[in-house]
């Protein structure tokens, strides 16, 4: 399983999202097909959150039919139960993002902890130790103990499986070739002689590449060195845009312009014409300023992309220098590297979240 906080913040969610849903049954007269339209409103997009449109449709859909499944339950409560489960189970199934067979995993297990966890209010309002708690403070456990329940599917939407050959060694494959070519910068750009972020980019590549090769022994070691890498280029290329649009605008055409506009300001007798001229400077030298903080990120991304360029040229030569050393201690030190790979793919993506807000 990846993404544990995930799961804990899917699990989170739908304990509280059992707890309202209790509380809302016991402090207002819900109708029947109330109770299952809301169950599935509420607990769907704790558990697993709708990512398009589409998902959200088919979530109102499920809980629908799951009103439609409770209203019924005078009549026929174990079919009710089974219906409602069901709609429940569908509405986790469809909106979850991995393959069918995690899908239809997702909604089978959704189906039958719904199943399960539905029976927990009712049991635990017959424990006389509960019955002495004041207020609704029962009718709350049993809500909250209901989505703990159901909210354990979101377990299975996190599994990931790894085929591995017989024979072989648990180990991390490197990016293939075809990989490698992709993460590349466009070579017609790339060969300009000012274009540092570009030769940077070619550089973590080929130090990656020089690296899989050495640390095939060491599994962890060349999946940190993936992750690190794909996160150097997405930083760079994030950055030669930023530059592309940045060199649209010349210092020295804008200044001119300013130049121009000064000496027609102070020309004209024309207040109104003068105060036009003026907010026009204004606004070519906040466009003087927008370029000046651009250089000086720009100087601080490469700075801090020869920083991770550099930590994976030390993983490739720690890699060498333990198969000339005592492999106990340099495990050691290699695993200090790894973390500091891990450590500088962070920053990495730090520094992404801030320049997609800023620019």
């Amino acid at each position: 399983m990846d993404d544990h906080r995930g799961f804990h913040l899917a699990v989170g969610r739908a304990v509280l999202a059992g707890g309202a849903l209790a509380l809302l049954g016991s402090l207002f007269a819900v109708p029947e097909w109330g109770r299952g339209l809301f169950a599935v409103l509420l607990l769907c997009p704790a558990i697993a959150p709708p990512r398009t449109f589409r998902q959200g449709a088919w979530v109102l859909l499920c809980a629908l039919l799951a009103g439609g499944a409770t209203a019924m339950g005078a009549q026929a409560p174990i079919l009710s139960s089974v219906a409602f489960s069901l709609c429940l189970g569908l509405g986790l199934a469809h909106t979850s993002d991995g393959p069918r067979w995690q899908k239809a995993l997702t909604g089978v297990s959704g189906f039958l902890l719904c199943l399960g966890g539905s029976r927990l209010p009712q049991a635990l309002a017959g424990q006389d130790g509960l019955q002495a708690l004041p207020g609704q403070v029962a009718v709350l456990l049993g809500g909250m103990g209901m989505g703990l329940i159901v909210g354990s599917a979101a377990v299975v939407r996190r599994l990931r499986v790894q085929v591995e050959a017989v024979g072989q060694s648990p180990r991390r494959l490197a990016l293939s070739e075809r990989e490698l070519l992709a993460l590349l910068p466009a070579p017609a750009t790339a060969d300009r002689p000012d274009d540092e972020i570009a030769r940077l980019l070619r550089q973590s590549v080929a130090t990656y590449k020089e690296a899989a090769e050495a640390l095939s022994e060491h599994p962890a070691a060349p999946a940190a060195a993936e992750d690190l890498v794909k996160r150097i280029v997405r930083f760079g290329k994030r950055w030669r845009e930023i530059e592309a649009q940045a060199n649209k605008s010349d210092p020295a055409e804008l200044s001119a312009r300013m130049e121009d506009l000064r000496r027609r300001q102070e020309s004209t007798s024309d207040e109104q014409a003068q105060a036009e001229y003026e907010w026009a400077r204004m606004a070519l030298a906040a466009q003087l300023s927008y370029l000046t903080e651009i250089a000086d990120g720009r100087e601080r991304a490469v700075a801090r992309l020869h920083h991770q360029v550099a930590t994976l040229e030390r993983l490739r030569l720690a890699a060498v220098r333990l198969r000339s050393a005592d492999a106990t201690r340099m495990g050691e030190e290699l695993r200090a590297v790894i973390e500091d790979l891990s450590r500088a793919g962070r920053d990495l993506d730090s520094d992404a979240e801030a320049l997609a807000e800023v620019y």
